[in-house]
């Protein structure tokens, strides 16, 4: 992999991708700015997202969100691009491999001692429901390099553009992580709309 991509690697996901979200009433609000919220319950998920709950206060979608509802053509190619990219702390120590199905098909493992990588996953997708399902397998050969939580293996999947040799997250729909610490065999499966 050329080394520009590797660079170009911290412009994969954009900052917010590694920041919390938040949420009002169940609506994600990124970005708010200048609000006081009194009387409300604030809840702090496993991921560090925020979710404020007030009553008496309606978030309307977005004009962009009620387009986004259906896929507008079921079954053709999809209108926007979608990527993979993974991100470890220190590659090798979590000693995870990921096996990755597009709608119960196999599609690509991923190798912890791999550098980060970026995949366009476009060809593989229908406009539609998709189910991506990531199996991840603790690959010990010899001893366990760490048992660290800091030593992850994440993979995140989302729609972006390309520009040059660059890929820049527009939206993220998926983001899966085990660490060192683990050792079981972590399975789970995402449905997202492909438009």
């Amino acid at each position: 992999m050329p080394r520009i991509i590797l660079f170009a690697l911290a412009l994969l996901i954009p900052a917010e991708s590694y920041a919390v979200s938040i949420f009002l009433n169940d609506r994600n609000v990124n970005g708010i700015k200048n609000q006081e919220f009194k009387n409300c319950t604030v809840k702090i998920d496993d991921k560090g997202n925020i979710y404020l709950y007030v009553q008496g206060i309606a978030v309307e979608k977005s004009a962009g969100e009620e387009a986004e509802q259906e896929p507008a053509n079921p079954g053709a190619p999809p209108t926007k691009r979608y990527f993979l990219v993974t991100e470890k702390a220190a590659p090798g120590l979590a000693q995870y491999d990921i096996d990755m199905y597009i709608d119960n098909k196999w599609t690509r493992k991923l190798l912890d001692d791999e550098e980060h990588i970026y995949l366009e996953l476009t060809k593989n997708l229908k406009q539609g429901e998709a189910k991506i399902r990531f199996i991840a397998r603790k690959n010990i050969q010899g001893e366990r390099r760490s048992q660290s939580p800091n030593h992850f293996f994440r993979v995140v999947i989302g729609v972006g553009e390309m520009a040059g040799r660059e890929v820049m997250m527009t939206k993220k729909l998926i983001d899966f992580k085990v660490t060192a610490m683990e050792t079981e065999t972590v399975s789970k499966e995402y449905p997202i709309k492909v438009f």
